[in-house]
């Protein structure tokens, strides 16, 4: 019994492996089995109508986004050219101007002028390195140097001629008292170019083309006073060149009341076209003037005045 329990229940050793293998693989598939359902999702699959729902939500995401974004750049550029556009004109309310040279006016200066730090730091590196302003317009070459700060300065700006003397003089020499004391030129209204007003402190480019064209206007300047009815002249900048311009007269366009049409007569600042056609009525109602004074009762003693340099009765 024995012998038979040993020949058929008894293994061979490769048998043993075999059995060993076997009940490994089993156990694997029995764990393979077990995990599966949690490591393997299955993918559930979306209606057609779930599908075009999706897809409108996420039109509206992606439009939202958009707007969100093109709104925020918007904004952002808005501010930052506010900022830019309004710190020059707030720096320059600020800071009130001042005649200066800007071969010779230090950094604080520039400062007190409103010029913005990294503008100043650039004119105080061109004169380091030999650089000098000849003309007003060279401000307008350094980097950063705004226009609205220029023009705003432009009136200021005085630049002083540092050419020397090729034979200085001798203070001690016996004769220095009888050299002749240079003569300051003036410069004459009537007869000025731009390019000569410019050269008078306070004016620069801008006053300078609105004294002349204001010249054109009025045919020509009878006092030094009437540029204060220069747009944008005032009292400060008058004083400041009164001494250096003189007023001839005979330089004088006059007009010739019984002459002149309606259009000629209107263009004048002191007559205007209402009292052009007042003046061209009474011509025609009483025939040609006779005296200048007749001119009085048409006008009014204000006007008359003002405009008395101006007319006269025939060429």
């Amino acid at each position: 019994m024995s012998r038979f329990f040993k020949d058929y229940l008894s293994f061979s050793r490769s048998e043993k492996n075999a059995l060993i293998i076997l009940s490994f693989i089993l156990i694997l598939i029995i764990l393979i089995n077990f995990f599966l359902p949690f490591i393997v999702i299955k993918e559930k699959k979306l209606s057609a109508q779930q599908l075009t729902e999706l897809k409108q939500i996420q039109a509206i995401l992606n439009d939202t986004c958009r707007k969100y974004d093109s709104n925020s750049h918007t904004r952002v550029r808005n501010q930052s050219n506010y900022f830019e556009n309004n710190q020059i004109e707030n720096d320059m309310d600020e800071h009130k101007p001042f005649v200066f040279d800007p071969n010779t006016i230090t950094p604080t200066g520039w400062i007190k002028l409103g010029v913005p730090e990294k503008v100043v730091s650039n004119i105080t590196k061109y004169r380091q390195k030999g650089g000098r302003f000849y003309k007003k317009d060279d401000l307008r070459k350094i980097y950063g140097f705004d226009e609205k700060v220029f023009d705003k300065l432009e009136p200021y700006i005085n630049i002083k001629s540092d050419l020397k003397e090729a034979n200085p003089v001798n203070k001690s020499h016996p004769t220095y008292n009888k050299l002749p004391v240079p003569v300051i030129l003036k410069i004459e209204l009537n007869t000025a170019t731009e390019e000569d007003l410019d050269k008078l402190p306070s004016i620069g480019g801008s006053f300078a083309n609105r004294i002349v064209k204001y010249r054109q206007m009025l045919g020509g300047y009878c006092m030094k006073e009437q540029l204060m009815e220069v747009y944008g002249f005032d009292t400060t900048r008058y004083n400041t060149i009164k001494g250096l311009i003189t007023v001839d007269e005979s330089r004088i366009v006059k007009i010739a009341v019984n002459l002149a049409d309606i259009k000629l007569l209107g263009k004048h600042p002191y007559i205007g076209f209402k009292n052009a056609e007042l003046i061209i009525e009474q011509r025609n109602a009483k025939g040609p003037y006779k005296n200048i004074k007749e001119l009085e009762k048409t006008l009014g003693n204000a006007t008359f005045i003002k405009l008395l340099p101006y007319l006269k009765l025939w060429d």
